[in-house]
């Protein structure tokens, strides 16, 4: 696979409506530059060593309907607005937000689909039947069971 950076010019390929670079050992913080692919519509990005904080420009990328960055290093993720489901359904805006975390304090992403934990778990970022009775999982569902 790939490893190194991520290079800046990345930013200069506007025409760009599909980038796929996941699965390789690319090192370093994802380039600001990424924000300016207006015209991507699929991002993947997941399983690589990227570090740091995720690109505020990311947020501001309407078309964009896939958006992967799980598996990564990425401390801190931007405020992303509901990504389009149609297509790719709950696995349009996945990151490590899961439990058990990778990190000290598990990465916050409101508006992920789907989190992914420390054992490469990854489950959907909604309501469970057990939750909607109030309940906070289905630890505390079993011990009301027995």
């Amino acid at each position: 696979g790939l490893s190194g950076r991520l290079s800046e010019s990345i930013g200069n390929l506007t025409f760009m409506t599909e980038l796929d670079l996941s699965d390789n050992d690319i090192k370093a913080s994802i380039p600001t530059e990424l924000g300016k692919l207006s015209n991507l519509i699929y991002l993947r990005l997941s399983y690589n060593a990227f570090t740091g904080t995720a690109p505020e420009g990311l947020s501001e990328m309407k078309g964009l309907q896939l958006l992967q960055l799980q598996s990564n290093r990425i401390t801190k993720m931007p405020t992303i607005p509901r990504l389009n489901s149609d297509e790719y359904g709950r696995s349009t805006f996945v990151t490590d937000c899961g439990v058990p975390s990778s990190f000290d304090k598990a990465l916050e992403c409101d508006n992920c689909t789907m989190c992914c934990n420390a054992d490469d778990d990854c489950y959907p970022q909604e309501e469970t039947k057990v939750q909607e009775l109030g309940l906070k999982g289905y630890k505390e569902f079993g011990v009301i069971l027995f």
